[in-house]
């Protein structure tokens, strides 16, 4: 029964994805990011600074491309986090932040088969674990 009433509450996130842009479709705005992260090597970790969009200070960054073979000196960076810290960047954009505090989103993925031969048929698993740890109550997908 509260299963049922998170539903009818819950706000919708619609995301159309492409290996090089996703974009986010809520109530009342819409949101095109890149896949790209900035980050920075601190303390022995690596720190997200940036999400899809470039900000003063970037050029001092790391640019992890979220689908492409990470680079040498990245490869200890944990690339499913980076998914989940762009989704969750993305759902508290689009989302009311009160809202989203309070009630998760549904999220709704279109063409995902798209992403097919960037994560070897995963796409759907993939994109799944990284919008519920980001905070989706649920995600569907249509293709």
């Amino acid at each position: 029964m509260l299963d049922v009433i998170f539903n009818m509450l819950s706000p919708k996130i619609e995301v159309y994805v492409a290996p090089d842009v996703f974009t986010f479709s809520g109530a009342a705005k819409t949101l095109s990011l890149r896949t790209t992260l900035y980050v920075k090597h601190v303390d022995g970790e690596f720190k997200i600074l940036g999400v899809g969009e470039s900000f003063q200070g970037a050029e001092s960054c790391e640019t992890v491309d979220l689908f492409e073979p990470p680079r040498a000196e990245l490869r200890t960076l944990d690339r499913f986090g980076c998914l989940e810290a762009f989704f969750r960047f993305a759902f508290v954009k689009i989302a009311d932040r009160r809202v989203m505090v309070m009630i998760r989103p549904t999220v709704v993925i279109y063409g995902a088969h798209s992403m097919s031969s960037r994560v070897a048929g995963y796409e759907k698993p993939i994109l799944n674990m990284a919008a519920e740890s980001a905070g989706a109550l649920s995600v569907k997908f249509k293709d």
